[in-house]
């Protein structure tokens, strides 16, 4: 008897905290420990058109890869400086020996391309700290892509130091984009869903 009510006393006093009141939280443990304390944001639900971007995009991209590369989801990349952080590409072309392994986490090193599509509405501070993270784990190349906007942005060529890449080449719905080695062939564009709104080049990428 005791049990079930201490359970059901502990079930009413459950407290759900939104994102302005975790993020409010978050400010009280800071000021009253010194504590670092980030709230991570939790991935929003992804549209139709977001979900048939990704599925078009991985049977595209699947369809041409050399003997040896899939292009699979839910695949998360190892940061290089925290064995217990990670990125997770909506996209990710890399070895197909990582699905026979036990591993959670791939190497940056064993990725070819990341994939991410821009949620909306779009945050240009979100989107420069995502294209950090991916500099950071020395990614070779991240393709970003903006369904909203119906434009698209390759980075390649991470800086030594980490800390950006430095080459990046931007285009819109329609243009075909040049994935590099050892893809090394043309990304078409034209059939991917458009997000409503007018688009153009309003896009943070």
């Amino acid at each position: 008897m005791t049990g079930g009510a201490t359970w059901w006393s502990w079930r009413r006093n459950v407290v759900r905290l939104g994102p302005d009141r975790l993020r409010a939280a978050a400010d009280v443990l800071r000021k009253t420990t010194g504590l670092r304390v980030e709230v991570l944001p939790a991935a929003p639900p992804r549209p139709g058109k977001y979900v048939a971007s990704v599925r078009m995009l991985r049977a595209a991209i699947g369809s041409r890869l050399p003997a040896g590369l899939i292009a699979a989801e839910g695949v998360s990349v190892r940061m290089p400086d925290d064995p217990d952080d990670y990125v997770t590409p909506d996209l990710t072309v890399c070895p197909s020996r990582f699905l026979d392994s036990d591993e959670s986490l791939i190497h940056p090193q064993d990725v070819e391309l990341a994939v991410e599509l821009v949620a909306q509405p779009a945050d240009p501070q979100e989107i420069t700290a995502r294209i950090g993270q991916y500099a950071t784990a020395a990614v070779r190349t991240l393709l970003l892509i903006d369904p909203g906007e119906g434009v698209w942005a390759l980075y390649t060529h991470a800086h030594p130091q980490r800390t950006a890449y430095l080459r990046a080449l931007h285009g819109d719905y329609g243009d075909q984009i040049p994935l590099p080695d050892p893809l090394a062939f043309l990304l078409a564009t034209v059939c991917l869903p458009r997000f409503g709104g007018p688009g153009g080049r309003g896009s943070p990428l």
